[in-house]
């Protein structure tokens, strides 16, 4: 059985792999047909871009990797050698870095504290590599028997509509629970119904360990607590 932490891992990394428009791949190497794709291996995740190494694409590699660490509740720091036009790439979109003109061979390291959760380099490819097993230390302690999603619900018509909710969210595989009996269960992905909200069509749900909370448009909030949990 997989652990959360993993699952969780795998999840978000899915998810930033369909934003930067990543095609999955079984495994390596790569069939000429991808141009961008991702590999899941026991160890590691490799994210590879074909034929291309330019500084633009560096900026992308890094972006995306720093999302995925910080989604993952982590605060990595990029660690790279000078590199002028890169950086001016990186400043553009707002990406944190330090730079160590002692560092090795490879673009940039990825440092959460003096630990490397993974890098990115290139050779005729740019391929950016996760660590797994590392980043899995590193993140923060999950409940193994913790949900995936808690459902408050008050009012008579919250919790008719929290019956419907859980029965879809468990049809869709999500381990998911209400407040039948008053009792706080530990979950970090909280959905806020609230007869107001609802009556306009849209549903909070609040992540308990950054503390944001996202309006979602009912007809939408299966296919975002997938994408969240």
């Amino acid at each position: 059985m997989l652990s959360k932490k993993y699952q969780r891992v795998i999840n978000i990394v899915q998810e930033y792999a369909r934003l930067y428009n990543y095609d999955f791949a079984l495994s390596e190497p790569i069939e000429d047909e991808f141009e961008k794709c991702f590999v899941i291996k026991k160890d590691k995740i490799i994210f590879i871009t074909k034929g291309c190494t330019n500084d633009n694409l560096l900026a992308e590699h890094i972006s995306l990797m720093t999302n995925i660490f910080k989604e993952l509740g982590l605060d990595p720091l990029v660690s790279m050698k000078e590199n002028t036009s890169l950086q001016e790439y990186l400043d553009y979109i707002e990406v944190d870095y330090e730079t160590d003109n002692n560092a090795g061979e490879i673009i940039c390291s990825y440092l959460n504290k003096d630990v490397v959760l993974g890098y990115t380099d290139t050779n005729k490819d740019t391929i950016s590599v996760i660590d797994t097993s590392v980043l899995i230390d590193e993140m923060a302690d999950l409940n193994e028997e913790s949900i995936d999603v808690f459902i408050n619900a008050n009012s008579k018509e919250e919790k008719l509509k929290a019956n419907i909710l859980i029965n879809d969210l468990r049809l869709s595989g999500v381990v998911c629970d209400t407040n039948y009996a008053e009792n706080d269960i530990d979950s970090r992905n909280v959905i806020l119904l609230e007869d107001e909200e609802l009556k306009k069509g849209l549903i909070t749900v609040k992540d308990n360990l950054t503390g944001e909370e996202v309006e979602v448009p009912e007809d939408e909030i299966i296919e975002y607590m997938l994408g969240v949990i």
